[in-house]
């Protein structure tokens, strides 16, 4: 049954014509995060190229066509708790649909897959909630109503369409903000328990029950950029109170969290809680977290998370002498072997390679994991992961927030020449500093912050010939500010958001 949706995928793809829709965020995108770093010792151009690459992979293996709804999409790929005839979860669209977004415009189909992912979604909603998606695609596609949910492929979907939006725009078919805010209404009701924390599904109706790979802090803070529900901050901060918690009682020295964690004193789930004898321990649920968290700081430079993921990584170091294929498949707390857990898997590896971006003392873990983790292609979980770990790490991973200046609407700046000078924010938003560059061949006058009126807060210090500027936002509300540039060839302004 799975070798027949393998073969008539690759003939179906012979017919999808090649719809090239304009992007606001063509991959690839580049972006710096600032206090992260990259590998340094291969180039941009060349991790892109390994990047799409390994989505040209993956998407010829995951990608499928749907066999019974006309322009639907789906990602083929096993699951926990169905039989070996399903075809995919919900977990697993989120994926498709974060990666299809974010690979737009090198893939001139990538519009294409995502609406029709959309509407599998759109096919699948749950049984509990209706506005979130059913945790299981079956073998015959059965529709809307037959599952409840699963809570890390709604906080996928929800997140993607916020991608989507500011990729392609919510002009078209299909209004991808109303959706996504939608969608992130419903994760509020139905997810959100009544101890503040996120639960395992819409079926859940306990007060502490939560997943730590279901702390999704970069999405969290995406979500209340979108909406201004405070909601989704409060959350964020009580989940870090609850990492802090775990991490001093059970894992000190490594800072590894359990697949669940349970009551109303956090504590890792005992063995057999829902999935298996490692529930309790760091396995294939909470070997995703490393990624979720230190997106956090490099989206958004919350130290919190980088104190987290700096001791993950710092331990996983010693644990392999510094070598990323060391990295075994699975973990107790103290850092201890499990049975069992001597092989590799990307979904193990990865995240601590871009967990290790936090800080430049990881620059050649970094290195040895990058060469690594591009080489490794094993099943649709950890291909997956994987690939959006590589996203991620070579920074096409991008912030879901307002458009930035296309290079026409920057035509305001001249030199000499007619070379169009512009000038580069980030991380934006950001919570206290941020980061300015300014093209080299501008000849600066002066930097100014401004307030949303226009007001002028305070003049940027240029030291002599410098193209960088560090602007510290700390003793600033929340709220929407101007930086005004001014060269010998004109004045620009940039937007940025304090949230």
């Amino acid at each position: 049954m799975k070798t027949y949706f393998k073969q008539s995928y690759t003939i179906l793809l012979l017919f999808v014509v090649s719809t090239t829709i304009a992007q606001n965020r063509p991959y690839p995108q580049q972006m710096n995060w600032s206090g992260c770093i990259k590998p340094n010792n291969i180039s941009q151009a060349t991790m892109d190229g390994q990047v799409s690459a390994y989505y040209d992979y993956w998407k010829g293996l995951y990608l499928k066509p749907s066999d019974f709804t006309p322009n639907a999409y789906y990602i083929q790929g096993e699951n926990t708790g169905g039989s070996g005839a399903d075809k995919g979860t919900s977990e697993g669209h989120g994926y498709g649909m974060i990666i299809t977004a974010l690979m737009a415009g090198y893939d001139g189909n990538a519009k294409v897959y995502y609406d029709g992912l959309y509407k599998m979604y759109d096919n699948h909603r749950s049984s509990i909630n209706t506005n979130l998606m059913g945790w299981l695609i079956d073998a015959n596609e059965t529709g809307s109503g037959s599952n409840d949910s699963a809570t890390d492929g709604d906080l996928d979907i929800a997140y993607s369409l916020l991608l989507a939006h500011y990729q392609w725009g919510s002009a078209g078919t299909i209004n991808y903000l109303v959706e996504a805010k939608r969608i992130i209404n419903a994760i509020k009701a139905s997810n959100i328990n009544s101890s503040n924390r996120i639960n395992l599904g819409d079926w859940d109706n306990n007060a502490y029950n939560t997943r730590p790979s279901d702390w999704m802090f970069d999405h969290f803070q995406a979500f209340y950029n979108n909406t201004n529900d405070a909601t989704w901050t409060s959350l964020s901060s009580n989940l870090y109170s609850i990492m802090n918690t775990v991490s001093t009682n059970y894992s000190s020295t490594t800072g590894l969290m359990p697949d669940f964690v349970v009551g109303n004193t956090p504590v890792p789930a005992a063995a057999n809680f829902l999935e298996g004898a490692n529930d309790g321990n760091y396995y294939y649920n909470a070997c995703r977290v490393p990624m979720r968290v230190v997106m956090d700081y490099g989206h958004y430079g919350n130290t919190n998370a980088k104190t987290h993921v700096n001791k993950m990584v710092n331990w996983v170091k010693t644990k392999t002498t510094n070598n990323p294929s060391l990295i075994r498949a699975g973990y107790l707390l103290n850092g201890n072997n499990i049975a069992g857990n001597n092989y590799q898997d990307a979904v193990f590896i990865s995240p601590f390679i871009a967990a290790s971006v936090c800080d430049v003392s990881h620059q050649a873990f970094l290195n040895s994991g990058w060469s690594l983790i591009v080489t490794l292609k094993e099943n649709y979980f950890s291909d997956t992961y994987n690939l959006m770990n590589m996203l991620f790490i070579t920074g096409n991973w991008w912030i879901p927030t307002s458009i930035p200046l296309s290079l026409e609407e920057h035509q305001n700046i001249y030199n000499e020449n007619k070379t169009i000078l512009y000038s580069t924010l980030y991380p934006n938003p950001s919570l206290d500093e941020i980061t300015l560059l300014i093209d080299k061949k501008a000849n600066i006058v002066d930097v100014e912050l401004l307030d949303s009126t226009g007001q002028l807060l305070e003049s940027i210090p240029i030291i002599s010939s410098e193209h960088t500027f560090k602007i510290n936002l700390a003793q600033y509300s929340k709220g929407s500010y101007l930086i005004r540039v001014k060269t010998t060839e004109g004045v620009e302004l940039l937007k940025l958001i304090k949230p």
